[in-house]
């Protein structure tokens, strides 16, 4: 046995030795080639779609995510098509400093190629809808969402139907949206997002944990101009065989206002089942009640009031209008108008609303 221990260590110094030389060996071929790489990738993402892909360089990270193998992508941006060169062409869609991507190295070895995770670090995101509903992201992809697409053939099932990414991580990502028709305009900063996303051919499935800064908010007449930290959590299950939605709880804390959501989507008989919960101790809920008619750089509230909402949606959304019940509560609110110098105390009501059962809104109560 004695004699045995040396050979047995010398094969493991041999294999790790071995290993190690083929690593090394597979380093300096990607550095030697990573030119040629690059502009292959490049050129076979960018003949796939309208857009342009331009990457300043690839590195190869071995042990980022070991035993799996990730490449770091620099100064990453993704264009629209230059079409009329207004300002919305100009601008990128996506601009990121470090992309890193984490390939499985069994289905490497393999011949296939499996992302297991994604990490994004610092960079902008812009998703500008313009004035004919169509958004930069969809003249890029040369299609629009929700338009029937031609049935993928066998050799693209293979490659497309199932993706599996075991993690996404993102830190310091700003995001910017604007919808022209709508007249929205949203700025947001995600300061840390984890999620993971299975995409099968019988399901999807997807949970996010989101932590951003809200840093303004432009919805037809209501603004939000002061940064507001918003937290979010969820996860999702759709079955494309049935074509339901099952949303589990899903949380949302945005500054002071609490909600929650939970239920399911047929998009097969077009029926929805949704309950909802909001809590607010701030008046940004009542704000949104009143249809944003306070002036919310003029009020400032006092007291420890709260106000409460709950409800739930349910019914047909395809030759009707799905019911909608919400039930409402506060109590002990009250702010100090700046502008008159006054404050008003101890406010509190009740109601409900329902929208009815009618597309016409004839049975539209609100008692209060």
């Amino acid at each position: 046995m004695k004699r045995k221990k040396p050979k047995i260590v010398k094969w493991i110094l041999r294999i790790i030795l071995g290993l190690a030389g083929l690593l090394a060996l597979v380093i300096i071929a990607f550095y030697l080639f990573r030119g040629l790489i690059m502009e292959k990738v490049v050129d076979r993402v960018n003949a796939a779609q309208e857009g342009e892909v331009i990457i300043g360089k690839i590195n190869l990270r071995p042990f980022m995510d070991f035993p799996n193998v990730s490449l770091q992508l620099i100064d990453l941006q993704y264009l629209p098509p230059q079409e009329n060169m207004d300002i919305y062409d100009t601008i990128p869609i996506v601009q990121l400093e470090d992309l890193f991507v984490s390939l499985d190295v069994a289905k490497l070895i393999k011949g296939s190629y499996l992302i297991s995770g994604v990490r994004i670090m610092n960079g902008q995101v812009n998703y500008l809808v313009d004035a004919d509903s169509l958004s930069n992201l969809e003249k890029a992809l040369g299609f629009r969402f929700g338009e029937e697409t031609d049935e993928p053939t066998a050799e693209q099932d293979s490659s497309l139907l199932a993706l599996t990414l075991n993690s996404l991580k993102i830190r310091n990502l700003s995001i910017h949206y604007i919808s022209l028709p709508d007249s929205v305009d949203i700025n947001l900063k995600i300061n840390g997002l984890e999620s993971n996303f299975d995409y099968q051919p019988a399901y999807i499935d997807a949970a996010v944990m989101l932590h951003a800064d809200l840093l303004s908010a432009n919805i037809k007449d209501i603004s939000l101009d002061k940064t507001r930290s918003v937290s979010f959590s969820t996860s999702v299950n759709y079955d494309q065989q049935l074509k339901t939605v099952l949303l589990d709880r899903s949380l949302m804390d945005l500054n002071d206002i609490l909600l929650e959501l939970e239920g399911e989507a047929n998009f097969a008989s077009g029926t929805l089942d949704l309950n909802f919960l909001a809590k607010n101790r701030g008046i940004d809920l009542l704000n949104f009640l009143m249809n944003g008619v306070l002036d919310m750089e003029d009020l400032e509230q006092t007291g420890n009031g709260s106000i409460n909402l709950s409800g739930d949606i349910f019914g047909s959304f395809k030759d009707n209008i799905p019911e909608v019940n919400v039930w409402f509560d506060a109590s002990d609110l009250g702010f100090m108008i700046h502008s008159l110098n006054q404050s008003v105390s101890n406010i509190g009501f009740s109601g409900y609303f329902t929208n009815g059962k009618k597309s016409d809104f004839n049975l539209n109560r609100t008692p209060i």
